[in-house]
C-alpha cells in the first residue's frame, strides 16, 4: 500500500446545461424525409466574458435532433451548452474494500459560484438578444435567479471526466511528467485522469496524444517500434455511396 492522497481527488468535467425545443414543422418534414442532419458535427465556441484567463471562448454548444412522439411534429432539437473551464473539484472514492464494487463519484458540479454565474449566462435562451437590456432591472434579476435555480437542478456532464491522477509535483500530484506514479517506478498512467485541468476542448484527442507521449517514453519513438499487423475487418459492400455512414458519426 502506497499513500497518495491525490488519487481520486481533483475530479472534474465540463458541466453542461441542456435546453430542448420541439422541432419546427419545416425541419421535422426534412427529418421525416430522411434528410441527414449533421448532428454534433458542428460545435459552436462562445464566450461568456467571465473567463478569468481572458481566453477567446469558454463554452461549447453542440446541438442534435432526436425523435420525440410527445411533441406535435415528432422531433426535438437538443441544445447542450458546456462550460469549458470548471473551477469546482470533486472526488472519486472507493465505497468499500471490495475492488469489484462500484466507486462513488462526487462531481461537485457548479459548486464554485463564479463558474456557476458563467454557466448560467451560457445557458440563457438562444432566443434572447445579447446586449439588449431588460425592460426593468427587477425583471432582469428575477430572470437570472430563475436561470441559476434551474441550472442547479438540471445539469449534466460532457463525458469528459478528468484529473483524478493528476500530473505535477505538489502534495496532490499522482504522476510525474512521464506518467509514472509517484513512488512506483514500474506503474504508468496514460489518459485524461492525469490532466491537472481538463482541456478547453473534448478530451479524446488530448488523451491520444498523452498515450503516444507515454509510448515514446516507454518503448521509444514510433519509427523504431515493430510494426503492428492491421487486420482488414470491413463488413458489407464498401462500394455503396453511403457505406460507413451512420447517424451522428
Amino acid at each position: 500500500m502506497f499513500d497518495l492522497p491525490g488519487v481520486g481527488a481533483n475530479l472534474h468535467d465540463h458541466p453542461t446545461a441542456v435546453r430542448s425545443f420541439a422541432a419546427a414543422p419545416a425541419l421535422a418534414r426534412e427529418l421525416d424525409a430522411g434528410r441527414r442532419v449533421p448532428d454534433e458535427q458542428v460545435v459552436a465556441k462562445l464566450s461568456t466574458g467571465l473567463d478569468p484567463t481572458g481566453a477567446p471562448y469558454d463554452l461549447h454548444v453542440f446541438p442534435w435532433t432526436e425523435p420525440d412522439p410527445s411533441v406535435p411534429a415528432g422531433w426535438r432539437v437538443v441544445i447542450p451548452v458546456a462550460l469549458l473551464r470548471p473551477a469546482s473539484r470533486g472526488a472519486l472514492k472507493l465505497r468499500s474494500a471490495d475492488l469489484a464494487g462500484r466507486a462513488g463519484a462526487d462531481r461537485a458540479f457548479l459548486a464554485d459560484p463564479r463558474r456557476r454565474r458563467a454557466a448560467g449566462r451560457g445557458s440563457a435562451s438562444p432566443r434572447s438578444h445579447p446586449g439588449k437590456a431588460p425592460a426593468r432591472r427587477g425583471a432582469g434579476v428575477t430572470a437570472v435567479r430563475a436561470r441559476h435555480s434551474r441550472l442547479r437542478r438540471h445539469h449534466e456532464h460532457y463525458w469528459h471526466p478528468a484529473g483524478t491522477c493528476a500530473m505535477g509535483d505538489g502534495r496532490y500530484a499522482v504522476v510525474n511528467e512521464a506518467g509514472t506514479v509517484q513512488g512506483l517506478l514500474r506503474v504508468q498512467i496514460a489518459g485524461a485522469s492525469i490532466f491537472p485541468d481538463v482541456p478547453r476542448a473534448t478530451t479524446a484527442f488530448p488523451a491520444v496524444l498523452v498515450a503516444e507521449h507515454m509510448a515514446n517514453i516507454t518503448f521509444g519513438p514510433a519509427s523504431t517500434r515493430p510494426q503492428a499487423v492491421v487486420m482488414d475487418c470491413q463488413l458489407g459492400d464498401n462500394t455503396r455511396p453511403d457505406h460507413g455512414a451512420t447517424r451522428g458519426a
